[in-house]
């Protein structure tokens, strides 16, 4: 395994054109307390029991263990996924949810790089909706060019590379054009099958994301940023100055 890029400069093989986002964890998030109702409630409707071991429920929002979790469970996957994205458990998410505080200056940062940005996440669009409207006081809506749904919009999430070959191809970028800012394990496999370099956001999840990688074996690059205040020196800008981020 290697760590790419930590520090310094993005290296690319042609001039940078998109910068993708994963959604979950790496522009928003759930509060810990948020995350477990949503996982009971969803448990509930099955007839299951509450989660015992708060450990389990951040190996189900932030690793790709998350299926293995609902296989355990019984549950079928589709069956789970409907249940876990019902309106009454998304107002629940929403109500637990915020918008990093680094998104806004520097999503506008890269704007003004002439950088094209999407979204890849393997929420559902009625989720993605409710959580645009959390970054609008940050970045409008319409500087996002592709919204894609891998529950949706695809025939399967990450870690695959549907999704983001999907966000590629409407945008017309190739993947050595582009980049994938994410927070999870699912966003390094999808990112890594489909040839797009991955910068992963340090969240406080690098230490469980270390061992699975680890335990697996799996020889993968990607690259580390404590935040996305490093996005713009990290893809290649520097001298940003207040009246850049205002114009933005």
């Amino acid at each position: 395994m290697d760590i790419l890029y930590a520090s310094g400069r993005l290296p690319l093989s042609s001039p940078l054109k998109a910068v993708l986002f994963d959604m979950d964890g790496t522009l928003v998030h759930l509060h810990p307390s948020g995350r477990k109702a949503v996982l009971d409630e969803t448990l509930a409707h099955f007839g299951l029991p509450p989660i015992s071991d708060d450990s389990l429920v951040d190996r189900f929002w932030f690793t790709s263990e998350r299926y293995s979790i609902i296989d355990n469970w019984g549950v079928k996957r589709p069956e789970f996924w409907k249940a876990f994205d019902c309106e009454r458990l998304l107002q629940l998410q929403i109500t637990h949810t915020l918008a990093f505080d680094d998104v806004g200056a520097n999503l506008a940062q890269l704007r003004l790089m002439e950088l094209r940005l999407g979204i890849v996440s393997n929420s559902a669009h009625v989720s993605l909706a409710h959580k645009l409207a959390l970054l609008e006081p940050h970045i409008a809506r319409h500087h996002f060019e592709v919204v894609v749904s891998c529950n949706d919009d695809v025939p399967r999430t990450k870690p695959f590379a549907d999704g983001i070959e999907l966000a590629l191809a409407r945008m017309g970028v190739a993947p050595h054009e582009a980049v994938l800012i994410g927070d999870s394990l699912d966003d390094i496999g999808a990112g890594t099958a489909a040839g797009v370099p991955v910068l992963i956001v340090n969240r406080g999840q690098l230490q469980s994301i270390f061992a699975l990688l680890e335990s697996s074996g799996e020889d993968t690059d990607f690259g580390i940023i404590e935040s996305l205040h490093d996005l713009p020196r990290v893809l290649g800008r520097k001298d940003w100055s207040e009246q850049d981020i205002q114009a933005a």
